[in-house]
């Protein structure tokens, strides 16, 4: 899929003639039906740009080419600590758990 998403992004800036904007992002939205009056939402999402080429060996899916500006680096180039702590899913699951009443 990395190398379909870059050759795309390849043949439409030749198509163009200019490079094309590469901002892209990752989202997260849960939803927990805890019963009819009571939903919870949550979304949380990271922003980021698609690289030329992938950087990284510790991920999978879009992660070697996702570069993330206030990492400084591709989410592959980073271990499991660094996305426990920066990941939009777990973003997602805090902002989830927040919304729970004990």
């Amino acid at each position: 899929r990395n190398q379909k998403l870059l050759a795309d992004i390849k043949s439409l800036e030749e198509q163009l003639g200019s490079p094309v904007e590469r901002t892209a992002f990752f989202r997260c939205s849960l939803c927990l039906y805890v019963y009819e009056s009571e939903i919870i939402y949550a979304e949380d999402f990271l922003e980021g740009k698609i690289l030329d080429s992938p950087r990284g060996d510790k991920g999978f899916g879009y992660r070697p080419v996702f570069y993330v500006d206030k990492l400084g680096c591709s989410l592959a180039e980073v271990g499991f600590e660094v996305i426990k702590e920066e990941g939009f899913r777990v973003g997602a699951a805090r902002k989830l758990f927040q919304g729970l009443r004990f």
